[in-house]
């Protein structure tokens, strides 16, 4: 929380919230044009998306590019008035519109069809069949009136996700009977609601340590178009990963240190990403805790992340699943500077040479910001959060094999706790490229009438351009303030 606006006024030059109601409201302007446009109900048992709904239409192009535009430009506004009004003052203005706000982009057919609907799919296998998600391809029952929804790309794929999730997805499809679109539906509202949650953790967490910001916080995740646009429009579970993700952080704030293990063991069963941040906290809670607390706290902390595990695998226990699982995802290619690279140098060299040095780069470049997030860990115990932002972003930016916009979801969910300062501006300005890709990969792409290939170079421009920018950005700006000192 060192990163704090210089501008920021003290406690006595606060004002009233009359502007960040406005900025709220006026957001629900862009969110509810997009609900009224590509409205789910009547659409919720077919797959479809924006170009299709609009025919590829120009004037509803430039409509949704607006409302992404308004979204971005009220959402900046916003962070910087809610330093000017006082704390307590803030949170009605941040819920209210945050659960409007939430609540009508859940009304929002999916901007991309697939994954909700696959959750949904795959979750029957389990509540309709007594099948493991994990282990068992959706095709495996070919007469399933909801096989249709995976897609021939998807139908003979198994799960990607953690058993704990085969847990959360289960209440939408055993209550849903033979619709698709109540479970939908659920699944949106699951979305919502976690996105709330979400916020009040981010605020709590870091009103721990700096209370006059807590709002600014909880304010920069609800708020964010991205968390909108693709944790509740699209009901992508990553929205849902962020709770279990932030609450360590809020653990680890609250000093808590017991359960900081365990709530990031939660959510690594969720989705197997957020394992990459178990050392980093098991390096900030060592250096933390004095020897005398340390038996007890690494009993503590084993027995709470064995609980989890066993309750998230019954009755889904399944090792060697879990890894063809994890091995087939990792295997896909897309959307990525590694896809990219792929179109760019065959057939000078074979596509399983370009993905194996491009899997062993990432693990090296993943590896050093590992080890340098460690040392700095260890040096200074209080850059957990931000040790653990680095280490993600830098997995996004160079070694995921696939990148998908709502992704970016971890690293704004990690930005929230640590609030003005550049991490925001990183994972603002790679919402902006995420977002933003969606006119070209949905509008473009039909007006354009190129391969994918062809398509692709100015998608990974758009997608990973601007967080490029923020962080080169921050490394000149950080140079000179040390050519200066």
């Amino acid at each position: 929380m060192n990163d704090a606006s210089a501008d920021a006024p003290s406690s006595g030059n606060f004002r009233g919230p009359r502007r960040l109601w406005a900025y709220g409201l006026g957001m629900l302007l862009p969110a509810g044009y997009l609900a009224w446009r590509y409205p789910l109900w009547p659409h919720a048992d077919q797959l479809t998306d924006l170009g299709r709904l609009s025919n590829y239409a120009v004037a509803p192009f430039i409509a949704w590019a607006a409302s992404v535009a308004i979204f971005f430009l009220l959402y900046l506004l916003a962070i910087r008035e809610c330093q000017r009004v006082a704390p307590d003052k803030a949170w009605r203005p941040i819920f209210v519109c945050g659960a409007l706000l939430a609540g009508t982009m859940a009304m929002v057919y999916p901007f991309n069809a697939i994954d909700i609907f696959i959750y949904a799919v795959r979750s029957r296998l389990f509540t309709e069949y007594g099948e493991n998600p994990i282990a068992v391809e959706p095709i495996s029952h070919r007469d399933d009136p909801w096989l249709p929804f995976a897609s021939l790309q998807w139908a003979d794929d198994v799960s990607p996700y953690g058993p704990l999730w085969n847990w959360i997805a289960a209440p939408a499809t055993l209550l849903s009977g033979e619709k698709i679109e109540v479970a939908v539906v659920v699944y949106k509202l699951l979305a919502a609601v976690c996105a709330l949650i979400g916020a009040l953790i981010a605020g709590r967490a870091v009103g721990a340590v700096r209370p006059d910001l807590a709002p600014t916080a909880s304010l920069i995740y609800l708020w964010s178009p991205l968390v909108l646009y693709e944790g509740v429009a699209n009901g992508h579970n990553d929205v849902v990963l962020a709770v279990p993700l932030l609450l360590a952080i809020f653990f680890w704030q609250q000093q808590r240190d017991a359960w900081v293990i365990p709530a990031l063991v939660a959510s690594v069963w969720i989705k197997y990403v957020t394992i990459l941040l178990l050392p980093l906290a098991a390096v900030a809670i060592w250096r933390r805790s004095s020897p005398a607390a340390r038996p007890g706290l690494i009993a503590k902390t084993t027995i709470a992340s064995v609980v989890v595990t066993l309750a998230s695998f019954a009755p889904f226990f399944d090792p060697s699943a879990v890894r063809e699982s994890i091995d087939r995802q990792s295997s896909i290619v897309m959307t990525s500077p590694t896809a990219l690279a792929v179109e760019l140098m065959q057939p000078a060299y074979t596509y399983d040479q370009i993905v194996g040095w491009a899997r062993w780069v990432g693990i090296g470049v993943v590896g050093v910001a590992l080890a340098f997030g460690a040392v700095a860990t260890w040096r200074e115990f209080e850059r957990f959060p931000r040790a653990g932002f680095e280490v993600l972003f830098v997995y996004l930016l160079v070694a995921a094999l696939t990148f998908r916009s709502w992704y970016v979801i971890w690293i704004v969910a990690l930005a929230a706790v640590l609030p003005l300062g550049w991490p925001f501006w990183r994972a603002t300005s790679w919402s902006f490229g995420a977002v933003a890709a969606y006119g070209l990969f949905i509008w473009g792409w039909e007006w354009w009438k190129v391969d994918y290939s062809t398509l692709l170079r100015p998608g990974i421009a758009i997608l990973f351009g601007p967080p490029l920018l923020a962080t080169i950005a921050e490394v000149v700006v950080r140079a000179k303030r040390r050519r200066g000192a």
